[in-house]
């Protein structure tokens, strides 16, 4: 009878110890996927950030001036020029995918599953800029955006004789 109750204590143990061991190996796995998305997203705002600073720069420098970068998003709505701060409009990945251009005074960033945008920053003067981001699903610039797990843009930045600062973006497969 002894022996019975020893191995049933045993069981208790071990049941117990995988189930703690489950449990614990659960919650790590949500804390490395939180801190990769984490860093994704910091990321992305860093190469909005040096976007937006860029034509900054570009606001003060003289008529022809150029530079060129490569962005590489991943999770972006989009990123675009308004005139506004307001909320951006649900047409952002068709506008992606037909590379429309908008011009205004503000540059802003847009995450998706997000409601709102992330940040409109104001620009030193006006920009005229290619929608960048996730572009309409099932469209070819999707589909090998998607194979490469990302979305590349080449952009072009450049002051034009008007004043404004073009940002001429392209997909780069």
């Amino acid at each position: 009878m002894l022996e019975k109750g020893m191995s049933t204590s045993i069981w208790i143990w071990i049941i117990g110890g995988l189930m703690i061991a489950m449990i614990t190996f659960v919650f790590t796995f949500q804390s490395m996927v939180s801190v990769g998305e984490t860093s994704r997203r910091n990321n992305v705002v860093d190469q909005f950030n040096n976007l937006k600073n860029t034509a900054d720069l570009y606001c003060s420098k003289g008529r022809g001036s150029m530079t060129t970068q490569t962005v590489s998003l991943t999770g972006v709505r989009g990123i675009y020029a308004s005139d506004n701060r307001g909320n951006p409009t649900p047409e952002i990945p068709k506008n992606i995918s037909e590379s429309d251009h908008k011009s205004g005074d503000y540059l802003c960033l847009k995450f998706e599953g997000d409601e709102d945008h992330f940040a409109c920053k104001e620009t030193s003067c006006r920009v005229n800029m290619t929608y960048i981001g996730t572009p309409i699903k099932g469209s070819d610039m999707y589909i090998l955006g998607n194979e490469e797990s990302g979305f590349n843009f080449d952009l072009e930045i450049s002051k034009k004789a008007d004043g404004t600062v073009d940002v001429e973006a392209s997909h780069r497969p």
